[in-house]
């Protein structure tokens, strides 16, 4: 869109007349008529006053590239953050393209005064770092807590220490920095057009007019199209970077969502926390509002902030009070040992006849142990028993192919049993460990001789076992002694072969050697190790 035509299209959106518009500037009517013709163009203190009328930038009014301006429209969010770098970084440039080697060297000098001015700031951060890390390590998890009251005091540090440094950067050069030095080594840039026969005969009669200077015809600037391009760029980086930070908050909401479902649902059941539903309507609401304000950010629209504002502060305060509640009937709950009296136990039984390869342990384990029992009307039978809940485990009672009679127990997915478990103690407000339900006690019934026959059976297939262990152990480790010994020798059978000028390859086979001498030592010694032991 040509100058003249996008002119006259923002003077028309923001309803302004050809008189008012006139009056703004402080031109004539028929020389904004002029400029809207294309006859004329304006010069530049008239330009940069039009930027303003339609907050515009002005590469916007003057690059024919660029269409569909709106004046007055204001950028929020992260549109607002990167036009405000864009324009911090397009105002440097042109401070720098305008300063002298005599100026730079000043400049130079005043920021590295900022700079040392900034560090020292960081001494009383220190202080108050070190006044909490006292009170911290008074309490249990001091380290945890100092090393959080770090990293704050150090982010708040650094945010500070960025704007102040900005703050002074835009003070100090940029607010006092003219425009038009830039722009006047620019002119070389710029086209002056010649007057046709036309606009002659129409500017002699008309002698109301205002004389003007010869207009500057501006040219695409090519920083500002690079500019422009990197803000899409980056621009889009930040908005996928945001879906991504996005999508674990809407992940979040849906887990909130399906708690609050599972809290309904048992509140039929008669379960129902009211501390509980609260805290998870207050986190629901809270994670929806970091959600728009993100989504805010990624379609450039401006954030609700007053609404944003209240609904967090109510949300927290629901928040707190759903929390209070709860820890009161956290408080309400007892712990109880055992299971449930009402929940019955199987039991399985096998009958096994005593010869000399029977063997059965004596042992404990978790929650899981075996009881023996003396019962001298059996004779030659052993009686094995395992009680278990049936609703979540199978009972397993087995001899194995050298003599062990085995025990265990396999689990049963019951999740609806469980369910109903937990629910009822959530009722009475009480609750217990649930992985007894999933344990087993079992019991020998045998006489006394033949009780103690299988223990000493097992206590000598035990010590057989171990034996046979430390055998293969001690094998292994002479296996690898024998290896390193090899390899050592193969080296050392190398370096011999080689000529006195092979320093290199000398240098690298001694580094092997000294690294099998090593493992060789270390296997060494835990083969002594095994055999004192």
């Amino acid at each position: 869109m040509k100058f003249s035509e996008k002119l006259q299209t923002l003077r028309k959106e923001s309803k302004l007349s050809q008189e008012q518009f006139a009056d703004m500037l402080d031109v004539s009517r028929q020389a904004v008529s002029k400029w809207e013709s294309g006859q004329t163009y304006p010069e530049m203190d008239k330009l940069i006053a039009m930027t303003k009328v339609f907050k515009c930038s002005l590469d916007d009014l003057t690059n024919d590239e660029i269409t569909g301006i709106n004046p007055g429209k204001s950028k929020t969010g992260v549109e607002s953050f990167i036009s405000d770098m864009l324009d911090l970084i397009n105002k440097s440039f042109k401070m720098f393209a305008t300063m002298d080697f005599k100026s730079l060297i000043g400049f130079t000098m005043s920021i590295c005064i900022l700079l040392s001015i900034i560090m020292l700031l960081h001494l009383p951060v220190e202080y108050i770092y070190e006044l909490g890390k006292n009170i911290f390590y008074q309490i249990r998890g001091g380290e945890t807590l100092s090393s959080i009251w770090l990293f704050i005091l150090e982010i708040a540090y650094m945010i500070g220490a960025i704007m102040l440094f900005l703050y002074a950067y835009k003070v100090k050069y940029l607010d006092n920095f003219d425009e038009n030095k830039y722009l006047e080594k620019q002119i070389i840039k710029f086209e002056i057009p010649t007057k046709t026969e036309t606009e002659k005969e129409i500017t002699s009669n008309d002698k109301n007019v205002k004389k003007e200077k010869p207009a500057i015809m501006h040219k695409n600037i090519p920083y500002t199209s690079v500019f422009s391009a990197l803000a899409k760029i980056f621009m889009l980086f930040i908005k996928a970077l945001l879906i991504l930070i996005e999508m674990p908050f809407i992940m979040t909401l849906l887990c909130l969502f399906i708690a609050l479902v599972i809290c309904f649902g048992i509140m039929f059941k008669g379960v129902f926390y009211f501390g509980i539903v609260l805290i998870l309507i207050a986190s629901i609401v809270l994670t929806i509002i970091v959600i728009e304000i993100i989504y805010d950010f990624i379609i450039s629209k401006k954030v609700a902030a007053k609404r944003i504002f209240i609904t967090i502060i109510v949300a927290i305060a629901v928040l707190g009070a759903g929390s209070g509640i709860t820890m009161l009937d956290i408080a309400e709950f007892k712990y109880l040992e055992g299971i449930q009296e009402d929940l019955e136990l199987s039991v399985k039984k096998e009958e096994f006849l005593m010869n000399e390869t029977i063997m059965m342990p004596a042992y404990e384990v978790g929650y899981n142990y075996i009881e023996q029992i003396t019962d001298e009307t059996l004779g030659d039978k052993i009686i094995v028993e395992i009680y278990h809940h049936s609703d979540f485990t199978t009972a397993h009672i087995a001899k194995s192919s050298y003599g062990l009679i085995e025990v265990f127990t396999t689990y049963n997915n019951s999740n609806k049993t469980m369910f109903d478990i937990i629910i009822k103690d959530l009722k009475n407000k009480q609750i217990r460990d649930y992985d007894l339900l999933t344990s087993y006690k079992a019991k020998i019934y045998g006489t006394e001789k033949n009780l103690k026959l299988l223990e000493e059976r097992y206590n000598k297939y035990s010590e057989e076992n171990k034996v046979n262990q430390l055998e293969e152990e001690i094998n292994s480790l002479n296996n690898q002694i024998s290896q390193y010994e090899t390899k050592i020798y193969e080296l050392e059978e190398k370096i011999a072969n080689l000529e006195s000028d092979d320093n290199y390859l000398i240098e690298e086979y001694e580094i092997k050697i000294n690294e099998c001498e090593e493992k060789l030592s270390d296997y060494k010694n835990q083969l002594k190790s095994l055999i004192d032991g």
